[in-house]
């Protein structure tokens, strides 16, 4: 009786784990190829990821993109994820950064390569991330924009 219950315990321990786990197509990651790959050196590492809202899934063949922190000059930008159609015969290198022997922290973005690890242009998104933290009346978002204030009164 006892070894039924425990493969019981263990028939639904690997179904909540199936459920629970992602289900999101994703494109093939690979290591940056050394030869090609640019690191920068930045001061600080970038901030937690933005939460996003990912859409419906455009077309079949679509893999998801998460956002990420991109260095830019002298701050760190939020780029946005989304669904795109990842380029045949390649691969994405995941955003990295980590410290040198010598202290530097280095930064490398995500970017895209062939399999000969040539690197390619990003591929355009079918359907962006959404923000949690985009307002559907903010200027720009397509909404009414908010009234005007009278600064003389």
């Amino acid at each position: 009786m006892a070894r039924w219950i425990a493969l019981g315990l263990g028939c639904f321990a690997v179904a909540v784990a199936i459920a629970c786990g992602s289900s999101l197509p994703t494109p093939e990651t690979k290591a940056h190829p050394p030869t090609t790959t640019r690191y920068v050196e930045v001061p600080y590492p970038p901030p937690a990821a933005r939460a996003e809202i990912i859409p419906a899934k455009p077309r079949e063949g679509a893999v998801w993109v998460d956002g990420e922190w991109s260095w830019q000059g002298k701050q760190w930008v939020w780029e946005s994820g989304g669904w795109l159609m990842a380029p045949a015969k390649a691969y994405l290198a995941p955003w990295i950064a980590f410290r040198q022997a010598n202290g530097k922290l280095v930064f490398a973005p995500g970017t895209w390569h062939r399999d000969d690890g040539q690197p390619l242009a990003k591929p355009p998104f079918l359907a962006p991330a959404k923000s949690s933290l985009d307002e559907p009346n903010a200027p720009g978002s397509g909404g009414e924009s908010p009234p005007e204030v009278d600064a003389g009164s």
